[in-house]
């Protein structure tokens, strides 16, 4: 059974979710699951495509909307936080998230601290690891939900394939956020455990690596077309303009 409910769950953070941009995304999902990973999905904002890619359809992995706004669900914040400040990991969170703000200043730094309180109060028992794509918004809500669930994660092997910049922790986890401040200490953190490479997960990273690749390779191609025709409206440009020159010192 996919889903929260399901044995050993990974949770998966996104930024947002289904998005038409990300089909990298999805299709590594759809791999991992495939391979029969049961994942959560918990995305920080509601879609905004009015269309989704078949891919999105082939996922099977229940997905979980955060307040993307902390002032439109107030009272699931307050919940979150009466629960996450009970756990074991709330001091060592807070801390966290206090040297952040102190160096950015921000109501989005205070919506991830309120997103990831939400996350560590709703996520399941049985979620094991943390996940997030990218160092920015979802990589900071995981790395606050993944400190405040320190305690409480199952201590077991590392499954998911090792990064620098986004690393495990003492349990199963997936730790991250911007900057290479926070990529530094989520490497030292990763050194602290094994991280065997997990097989499917490295199948499925390389497939969206392709298709990265193939993605600016073909922007490139169009930027280069662009160039091209740019240069040859000005020369078409220019050869009229000097016609027009000619034509006016004859006359």
């Amino acid at each position: 059974m996919d889903g929260p409910h399901a044995a050993g769950v990974i949770a998966v953070i996104l930024k947002g979710y289904p998005r038409l941009s990300e089909t990298f995304i999805a299709q590594e999902l759809h791999a991992l699951e495939e391979r029969g990973l049961p994942l959560a999905l918990y995305s920080l904002r509601h879609p905004t495509d009015r269309e989704t890619h078949p891919i999105h359809g082939e996922i099977r992995a229940a997905v979980y909307y955060l307040p993307e706004y902390l002032h439109q669900e107030p009272l699931r914040v307050l919940r979150g936080w009466q629960h996450a400040r009970r756990l074991s990991g709330y001091g060592k969170a807070v801390a966290a998230w206090w040297r952040d703000f102190r160096r950015d200043p921000t109501l989005n730094r205070i919506r991830r601290l309120g997103q990831a309180l939400v996350l560590a109060a709703e996520m399941p028992d049985n979620v094991v690891a943390l996940h997030a794509h990218f160092l920015h918004t979802p990589a900071s809500v995981a790395r606050y939900a993944a400190l405040l669930r320190a305690g409480d994660l199952p201590a077991r092997s590392q499954v998911e394939r090792g990064g620098g910049a986004q690393a495990a922790g003492t349990a199963v986890r997936r730790l991250g956020s911007e900057g290479s401040v926070y990529a530094r200490r989520s490497a030292a953190a990763a050194r602290e455990v094994p991280r065997p490479v997990d097989s499917a997960v490295a199948t499925a990273d390389s497939a969206a690596a392709a298709e990265r690749a193939a993605v600016q390779a073909r922007r490139a191609s169009a930027v280069s077309a662009l160039v091209r025709r740019r240069h040859k409206r000005a020369a078409v440009a220019a050869r009229g303009s000097a016609a027009r020159c000619s034509c006016a010192q004859e006359a």
